[in-house]
């Protein structure tokens, strides 16, 4: 009886070790395009150009386009943070997961230079304080 209990126990313990070991490898990526409609993207449609387009609003989701024809769903972003940054030069960096990336900051290109403009971290912080 005893004996069935260690391998339970050990089987749990190189359970955790495996899901954990997992998560600390977990790559923080970082990739430069721009942010577009999932539909016109995946279809090779004409995408929404600003914030103002009325193409818009036929667009479910939206996705990190990038160089020679890949693109990255970006679930962990809501659709008006993603709406707001449509056909704009954009640096994500997040955990890479396929072809979805768990966002962790978002930098929008201007006038050459990058400006952080979503830090998962800030607003996670600001959340736990009740800021």
């Amino acid at each position: 009886m005893k004996t069935n209990l260690y391998y339970k126990i050990a089987l749990l313990v190189i359970s955790m070790v495996l899901i954990f070991s997992g998560t600390v490898l977990a790559e923080m990526t970082t990739i430069e395009g721009k942010i577009n409609g999932a539909n016109c993207v995946i279809d090779k449609k004409m995408c929404p150009v600003t914030p103002k387009d009325p193409r818009l609003v036929m667009e479910v989701d939206f996705v990190l386009s990038a160089s020679g024809g890949k693109y990255y769903f970006l679930p962990n972003l809501s659709r008006s943070e993603k709406t707001t940054l449509v056909n704009k030069d954009v640096r994500v960096t997040g955990d890479l997961q396929g072809i979805s990336m768990v966002v962790s900051v978002i930098e929008e290109k201007t006038g050459g230079n990058y400006q952080e403009v979503w830090n998962w971290e800030k607003i996670s912080k600001s959340l736990s304080r009740g800021n």
